[in-house]
């Protein structure tokens, strides 16, 4: 269990079951069982119908479900799917979203998503698949745990819109979102182990049909398709997420969103024993931002930039006026500000810019001081908003004291200048920082020079 601290924390199979208390609880598994001469019990992950069994004993222990796993068909892996929910519920957290109602695309024959989003999370669900076989013993997991009323499963071809049942059924209201394990290959002779050809073998025992494990085009075409009906219900569903089984193809299907414009979304690991799987999440909400939402990742890189001023001191005051001062710049930037914490001696902000007004300033200064009075009143210059309305740059702003400076970190979060604008944005506040400095300065100097009578009243911030 290498990679189980990057599990998510709420996910109780961190610390891996103990096997021997199980089979003692459940004659069942006892049977598929080694014990040792202490009595401890072992499992043998390469056999799938030991895979099965354990799936089942777990759902009945640790969340009171009667699950019949068929024989074939995919053994789900608990630990994994544990991890995707509780992804999930962390983003419904970001739009105060707990009652949600959701979809799981694929939804195969134990129908284990539904079942643990209304059981465990109290979730009203939607499930689709595309064969009636699994179809059928979806509802028949669903009505062995008396849960008809809260999930519903629809059969659907393969080329119908994904979408089109469930927003029906549901008629004026929204679906909060979407979940989905797909047909990870083209076939069933292709797999990660082996892609390459250098892959160790696998812990566990395969399991699964060719209907659950491939699809025409693999997992990048299933969720290709996704991306393009969500385009379609972006109105009606919050948000749209999906797992990921090949690594590579997670940077394509990015790709993807962007071609899309699509910038609001995430990246997450779902990491469990010797298995890594990924996520992936986007949204078309303003309201929702995605990246403000914590993510697994065993090899984070920064995502921010950050920079620091030097105090004199760090007292309240001193870091009072930096937040003010900072306010003005952006204020005067045209760049809207969302207070999520400001207290004397910190600062938590969203900003949001619906045109670009920190680029090229020098250019800007000569063409105004070059221009007559009468052409600056009759030739505005024109300023490009998106017509959408949506912002251009969303950035995450942090002012926290630090010794005697103040950091000021400014990270991504959405919007088509991407990155780059965040460090625009960060060059113009230095660049016009050390500027209104010296102006302080200059003003200081002048009015020490003049007599009491002739300094101006002091005002204060």
């Amino acid at each position: 269990m290498s990679k189980n601290k990057f599990m998510h924390k709420r996910n109780i199979y961190r610390r891996g079951p103990d096997f021997t208390q199980l089979a003692i609880k459940y004659p069942e598994f006892l049977k598929v069982c080694t014990l040792d001469l202490n009595g401890s019990a072992h499992v043998d992950f390469k056999n799938p119908d030991t895979l099965r069994i354990l799936t089942t004993c777990l759902l009945k222990r640790d969340f009171q479900l009667d699950v019949e796993i068929p024989q074939g068909k995919l053994v789900p892996t608990l630990p994994l799917r544990l991890n995707y929910i509780l992804w999930i519920e962390d983003i419904l957290a970001k739009i105060n979203i707990t009652d949600a109602v959701g979809l799981d695309i694929g939804c195969g024959a134990s129908c284990v998503y539904p079942l643990l989003g209304v059981k465990w999370k109290n979730w009203r669900m939607y499930g689709t698949d595309i064969t009636e076989e699994i179809v059928n013993s979806a509802k028949e997991n669903i009505a062995r745990n008396n849960l008809q009323e809260k999930i519903t499963i629809f059969q659907q071809q393969e080329d119908d819109p994904i979408f089109s049942r469930v927003l029906q059924d549901l008629q004026n209201h929204t679906l909060h979102f979407c979940m989905c394990n797909p047909p990870f290959f083209e076939d069933t002779r292709t797999s990660p182990e082996n892609r390459t050809g250098n892959r160790s073998s696998p812990k566990n025992a395969p399991t699964g049909n060719s209907t659950e494990l491939s699809c025409s085009g693999g997992e990048v075409a299933f969720i290709e398709k996704i991306i393009d009906e969500s385009a379609k219900v972006k109105d009606r569903v919050s948000f749209f997420t999906t797992m990921i089984g090949i690594k590579h193809h997670l940077s394509h299907l990015i790709r993807k969103l962007r071609e899309n414009d699509i910038t609001n979304f995430i990246e997450t690991h779902f990491c469990q024993g010797n298995t890594t799987r990924w996520g992936l999440a986007w949204t078309f909400r303003d309201d929702l931002l995605l990246r403000r939402v914590p993510c697994i990742n065993p090899n984070p890189t920064p995502t921010g930039k950050v920079v620091n001023f030097s105090l004199t001191n760090s007292d309240e005051d001193s870091v009072k006026f930096i937040i003010e001062k900072l306010r003005k710049i952006l204020t005067d930037l045209e760049i809207s500000i969302e207070i999520l914490e400001e207290t004397l001696t910190k600062a938590n902000w969203i900003v949001r810019a619906q045109i670009n007004t920190w680029s090229h300033q020098r250019r800007k200064r000569r063409q105004m001081q070059q221009k007559k009075p009468t052409e600056e009143s009759q030739s505005p210059e024109k300023k490009k908003i998106r017509l959408d309305g949506k912002s251009i740059l969303v950035a995450e702003v942090f002012l926290i004291p630090r010794d005697n400076q103040v950091k000021l970190e400014l990270v991504y979060l959405d919007g088509e200048l991407g990155r780059d604008g965040v460090h625009q944005v960060l060059q113009y506040i230095m660049n016009n920082w050390r500027k209104n400095d010296q102006k302080v300065k200059e003003k200081e100097e002048v009015n020490e020079a003049l007599s009491p009578e002739e300094k101006p009243e002091e005002t204060s911030l």
